[in-house]
């Protein structure tokens, strides 16, 4: 056994020309199979053999029928040490291409034919090279790939030819055979031809018009590199997809047949009626990106968002590094996933909406010293603000540090001095412009713990939301925490009418904006205060979030807050003083006591 897989894994690294691969299959599988350890599925293969982490980004990983990406590398071997823990950090996924169907009993699969189309039609902007191919059937997937990729890249992808003589043939016959009939039958519909090469060339460029971004989105524990048509309506929007995505409650399964019959009629009707009216039809305005970018200048962020991705001026994914969050990973994949599916941005255009409305209203106060912006804090998993962080970012040229566990408490001082532009106590000059940090990424504990928020001029945009049976004693908390900060200036939006009736506000200190028509703001969710925020996401309670926008506004006025921090700060030093002195009297009284009692005697 352990000479076969040596020997499999000789064939495949050959056969990828450095770029070495890894088959990995979810599920009971014959007895027979040499590739099966114990009982184990074929992620024990990973458990044996292991993956450097300076080594990882160079493994293309082979999955079969219901494997996840998070299956292939939870127990990886990173830098010599073994971990049972995702360790996503070290992870830095290429591209991942999935199919639904996985979740149907099918092996008539496909990772061999579509790894060695992308590995040869994409170049190195994707780097490191980790293709995961999940679930199939994909065989049929292949037809939508090419225009794809040509849409993705600009290009035509280099001709593919299958191999006869796999590696995979003396390791699993029947699939092999399987794979061999599914491709024998796609050559049938001119794959590889120059008129089928055409006809991808012409779908792709018809579905320019409504390419308007690429974006990858946690689903049932794993990545989707998917299409947003954010100009069709929702019913359009399911049927032209384009055999790369599909509405959310079908399958991902795509063929050659539903993409001819389907999809390019949609495509040449609309088509057809955009070139005879002129152009595309005329819709509300929107709020662009550029108003929303430009209300938000000379911002900061500070954002626990889990994953980050680099966008490009054309609108489209340049990923060049991913990090997913632990917690993504605890999901039932045959059941209801805990994070539900996040909508395209044409649903959240409200959103966008009520964003700018926010951003207006705020440009009308002054705050700061000379009236300065304040700093934006974004903690949020909703993907329109996972998307402004992108865009600032690229808009910004802003490069981003991330604060983890493992860094020293002295690094971390110094980054957030970077970050709040302070002076450095090595040198008692300011970090110059091009070592300042403009984004912070990190858990939010850690956040809390190395980052003084109410001591910073920042706003805090996230979305707290309390289940309904918490009400009472999250209000409580909410209320005990915030008699702590009754000296910041604190503005907040929540929907008021259903703050609790105990739910009081020091309103000499807090300034509360009631804001009821918030989109998808569940019922019973409010917040005050950054401590109370944290309060809310240490509980656990904040993990049903929907759309409750929080705007805090601290210390807006840097004489004032240093002002009353320091007569604080006296006044805590005058309180410790006389008590002290108080203690000393008190003890001089029991003392003297001590001694008459003791001559009375």
């Amino acid at each position: 056994m352990e000479s076969a897989r040596r020997e499999w894994k000789k064939n495949v690294d050959d056969e990828f020309e450095g770029n070495p691969c890894m088959l990995i299959a979810h599920g009971e599988t014959k007895e027979s199979d040499p590739m099966k350890f114990k009982g184990r599925t074929h992620s024990g293969l990973l458990i044996q053999d292991g993956i450097p982490g300076n080594e990882a980004d160079k493994y293309v990983i082979l999955t079969t029928t219901g494997s996840y990406p998070h299956q292939v590398l939870t127990r990886c071997n990173f830098a010599g040490k073994k971990s049972w823990r995702m360790h996503s950090d070290n992870v830095a996924w290429g591209l991942v291409v999935r199919d639904e169907s996985h979740m149907e009993i099918s092996k008539d699969n496909q990772q061999f034919v579509i790894l060695r189309k992308l590995n040869e039609g994409l170049d190195d902007r994707f780097h490191p090279r980790i293709f995961c191919v999940t679930g199939t059937p994909l065989s049929d997937m292949l037809r939508a790939l090419e225009p794809w990729v040509m849409a993705l890249r600009g290009k035509m992808a280099e001709r593919f030819e299958w191999r006869a003589d796999s590696v995979l043939r003396d390791i699993d016959e029947e699939w092999f055979r399987e794979v061999e009939t599914s491709f024998q039958q796609l050559k049938k519909l001119g794959f590889g031809s120059d008129k089928y090469k055409t006809d991808a060339r012409a779908l792709a460029e018809k579905t320019g018009p409504f390419l308007k971004e690429f974006m990858i989105r946690h689903n049932a524990t794993t990545k989707i590199f998917g299409k947003v048509l954010v100009d069709l309506p929702p019913q359009e929007y399911r049927d032209i997809n384009c055999g790369i995505i599909s509405s959310q409650t079908d399958n991902f399964r795509v063929n050659e047949t539903s993409l001819r019959k389907r999809c390019r009629e949609k495509f040449r009707k609309r088509w057809d009626a955009w070139k005879t009216a002129g152009g595309p039809p005329e819709k509300e305005p929107k709020p662009t990106l550029k108003e929303i970018l430009d209300s938000c200048k000379n911002q900061r962020i500070i954002t626990n968002v889990p994953a980050l991705y680099d966008l490009d001026g054309q609108g489209k994914v340049d990923l060049t590094w991913a990090q997913i969050s632990e917690k993504e990973w605890h999901v039932n994949p045959k059941a209801s996933p805990y994070y539900k599916n996040i909508r395209p941005l044409y649903y959240s255009s409200s959103k966008l909406q009520e964003i700018a409305k926010i951003q207006t209203m705020l440009q009308g106060e002054k705050h700061g010293i000379d009236h300065q912006q304040e700093g934006l804090v974004i903690m949020s998993e909703n993907p329109v603000m996972v998307f402004i962080i992108h865009c600032m970012y690229l808009w910004k040229k802003w490069k981003i540090a991330t604060i983890t566990s493992n860094l020293p408490l002295p690094d971390r001082a110094a980054m957030i001095r970077r970050f709040m532009n302070e002076i450095d106590h090595k040198t008692g000059e300011l970090y110059p412009p091009e070592e300042r940090e403009n984004t912070i990424q990190g858990p939010i504990r850690i956040l809390a713990a190395g980052y003084n928020l109410h001591r910073s001029r920042v706003v805090v945009l996230t979305e707290p939301a309390i289940k309904h049976t918490n009400e009472q004693q999250a209000a409580m908390r909410v209320r005990r925490i915030s008699q702590t900060a009754t000296k910041t200036p604190v503005s907040t939006l929540v929907p008021t009418d259903r703050l609790s009736p105990d739910f009081s506000h020091d309103r000499s200190h807090n300034h509360i904006i009631g804001l009821t028509n918030i989109p998808g703001a569940p019922s019973g969710s409010y917040s005050c205060g950054m401590r109370a925020i944290l309060a809310e996401f240490e509980t656990g309670l904040a993990y049903s979030a929907r759309v409750a926008l929080v705007w805090i506004w601290w210390n807006c006025m840097r004489e004032a807050s240093q002002g009353e921090g320091a007569n604080s700060e006296d006044t805590i030093d005058d309180n410790k003083e006389q008590g002290s002195q108080r203690r000393v009297r008190q003890g001089a009284r029991t003392r003297s006591a001590g001694d008459l009692g003791h001559e009375g005697r």
